[in-house]
């Protein structure tokens, strides 16, 4: 997860759940550090790619977030802040992957 307040995060711990390399499947959890603080206990992320029309990809990615407390508007807005910087960097990586053909495969 990212948040805008990204500069102040130090080191995250995560924890590999599943990799299966056929169906392209990707699971992990965010278990100590990062953006958790006093809101997350953790937060676990699937990620899938299919196959995507003419040749490309389409990735699929599920975040589950288990919170701590019931301050559930600061809660809902740090989710959706995440959610807006994993837009982003998902974007910029894809934008420079689309510029670069030649620097992957």
């Amino acid at each position: 997860m990212m948040c805008r307040d990204w500069d102040q995060i130090k080191s995250a711990k995560h924890r590999t759940d599943e990799i299966d390399e056929a169906n392209r499947v990707f699971k992990y959890t965010l278990i100590e550090g990062g953006a958790l603080r006093d809101d997350f206990e953790l937060v676990s992320y699937d990620m899938k790619v299919e196959d995507g029309p003419n040749g490309g990809c389409v990735y699929k990615m599920t975040s589950k977030y288990h919170t701590k407390g019931d301050n559930h508007n600061v809660i809902q807005e740090k989710i959706k802040q995440g959610h807006e910087g994993a837009k982003a960097f998902f974007h910029a990586v894809e934008a420079y992957l689309q510029a670069n053909p030649n620097e992957y495969n």
